[in-house]
């Protein structure tokens, strides 16, 4: 064989290991590619035993109160059965911080009602459980938490958490009362600067709790279950179970009762029996 033929097998024999070496190089590129896509889809969309989860910036423009909203960081998790229900859900922002820089904001609803939410910082979450109605106003600052139960029913009640934790037990009703889990802003002795209200506040409603038009709870509370809160109650410290609580401070008026939705009290047993397995 000659110097030149030698030379043309060498050239040909790199000249087709190029071209696999390519087609390898353009097989891995496309892998790539679908591995990066499938990961993009993943981490904007799950989906899986009838429940989706989307980035709060991926929701519908009519879930947004203000055009910052559409840039806090977060997610969203709902029934895909409750699509249609989706534009219920209104988030709105207020605070000082980047909205897209916030972390640990998360919307979890296993039904949708009227809901309007205002994230102030990061680490907020609010949690929705099954048969919602009504319509709730929700602000959250500083870390702060709402649990919402079953079947819960509100009637325009505003809830404010700073710093703290709302849970409100199942088969509670609400009618236009007002929540306040925290201050918001600090009290300090004017002669030490010592801040005297930072706390981290906690309220909870026990389950079948009703409190009725314009009641207020703040500060620190638990509602005891069964318990009735009175028209234009305010409420601060606990309340035993199945007690009438009235006036401003709040005391207790009546033990020993309970309430139906009923009007007539049908289906007093049942709650009875419900309160006796709480």
């Amino acid at each position: 064989m000659s110097f030149f033929s030698q030379i043309k097998k060498v050239v040909a024999r790199k000249e087709t290991a190029r071209s696999q070496d390519q087609a390898d190089n353009g097989q891995r590129d496309s892998r790539l590619q679908a591995d990066l896509q499938l990961i993009s889809a993943v981490r904007n969309v799950h989906q899986a035993n009838g429940t989706r989860s989307i980035l709060i910036r991926d929701l519908p423009e009519a879930c947004f109160l203000d055009d910052r909203a559409s840039s806090i960081n977060g997610r969203v998790t709902y029934q895909t059965a409750d699509e249609d229900r989706l534009s219920l859900l209104r988030i709105g922002f207020h605070g000082h911080v980047d909205p897209a820089g916030m972390e640990g904001v998360e919307v979890e609803l296993q039904s949708i009602c009227d809901l309007q939410i205002r994230f102030a910082s990061s680490n907020s979450k609010v949690k929705v459980g099954k048969g919602a109605q009504g319509n709730w106003i929700i602000g959250l600052f500083r870390a702060a938490s709402v649990e919402i139960g079953d079947n819960v029913t509100c009637n325009g009640s505003i809830a404010m958490v700073d710093d703290g934790d709302l849970i409100v037990g199942d088969d509670c009703m609400f009618a236009n009362t007002f929540i306040h889990a925290g201050d918001n802003h600090a009290i300090f002795d004017i002669q030490s600067g010592e801040p005297l209200n930072v706390r981290r506040a906690r309220i909870e409603f026990e389950s079948h709790v009703w409190a009725a038009a314009r009641a207020a709870i703040i500060g620190d509370a638990v509602i005891g279950a069964g318990s009735v809160i009175a028209a234009d109650a305010t409420v601060k410290g606990n309340v035993p179970p199945c007690s009438l609580v009235a006036g401003v401070p709040a005391r207790v008026v009546r033990s020993g009762i309970s309430w139906t939705r009923d009007p007539t009290g049908r289906g007093w047993e049942e709650v009875v029996r419900g309160l006796a397995g709480t």
